[in-house]
C-alpha cells in the first residue's frame, strides 16, 4: 500500500471517528439530555433556596457565599462513580439590588451590603454537569404580597422588562434579523418610560 494511500485512510478515519464523536455530544444523546437535565434542576432548586433567603436585613455576600456552596454540593452528588465528569459553578451566585443592572456578586474583601425592604432584586446562578450548563434568573422585591403589591417606578421597570422578552421570544425566528427584536424592545420600554440597557 502507497504511504498516500494510507494516510488517506487514515485521514479519513479521523473524521469518521471525530465526527461520530460531534454527533454524541447533541441533544440526539440520551446521556446529553440527562446532563442538561439534572443541570436545570440543581439551578431550579438552588434558586428557590436563594429567593426564600432574600428577606430584609440579609447580607448579600453571605447570600451569594451560600448559593455557590450549595451548588457546589449539589452538583458533587451526581455522576460520583464518573471521575473524568467535571461539574460545578457554571455561573456565580450574584444578587444585583436596585440600580445594580446585574453580575454583582461581591467578593469577601468587598464591603457588605444588606437587603432592605422594597429592593428590586435580580437573582442569578448557574451549574454544569460535564459542561452542560444550566443558568437560571429571577427578579423580586423584597417585602412584596399579593397583599402587598409592587407600585411607581419599580413595577413600570419589571413590566417593560417582563413584556419586553416576551416580545423578543416571540420575533427570534429563523429569517428575522435583531433589528426588529431591538426596535421593539425599544418600543415596549418607552411605554414604561424606561432605557434598554446595551450589551446586558
Amino acid at each position: 500500500m502507497s504511504s498516500s494511500r494510507s494516510a488517506s485512510i487514515a485521514s479519513s478515519s479521523d473524521e469518521s471517528t471525530s465526527s461520530k464523536t460531534a454527533q454524541e455530544e447533541t441533544i440526539a444523546n440520551d446521556l446529553v439530555v440527562t446532563k442538561f437535565k439534572m443541570a436545570s434542576e440543581i439551578t431550579q432548586r438552588v434558586l428557590r433556596e436563594v429567593i426564600d433567603r432574600c428577606i430584609p436585613g440579609t447580607s448579600i455576600r453571605e447570600t451569594c457565599i451560600y448559593g455557590d456552596k450549595r451548588l457546589d454540593e449539589e452538583t458533587l452528588r451526581v455522576f460520583k462513580k464518573d471521575k473524568d465528569v467535571k461539574k460545578g459553578i457554571a455561573f456565580p451566585t450574584c444578587l444585583s439590588i436596585n440600580n445594580y443592572i446585574c453580575h454583582f456578586s461581591p467578593l469577601v474583601s468587598d464591603p457588605d451590603m444588606i437587603l432592605k425592604d422594597n429592593d428590586v432584586v435580580k437573582i442569578d446562578l448557574g451549574c454544569h454537569i460535564d459542561g452542560y450548563i444550566a443558568v437560571a434568573a429571577h427578579t423580586i422585591v423584597i417585602g412584596a404580597t399579593r397583599e402587598k403589591k409592587v407600585t411607581g417606578r419599580r413595577a413600570d421597570c419589571i413590566l417593560a422588562a417582563y413584556y419586553a422578552a416576551e416580545a423578543a421570544l416571540r420575533l427570534i425566528k429563523p429569517g428575522e434579523n435583531n433589528i426588529a427584536v431591538t426596535e421593539m424592545i425599544d418600543r415596549i420600554a418607552n411605554v414604561y418610560h424606561c432605557k434598554p440597557v446595551e450589551g446586558i
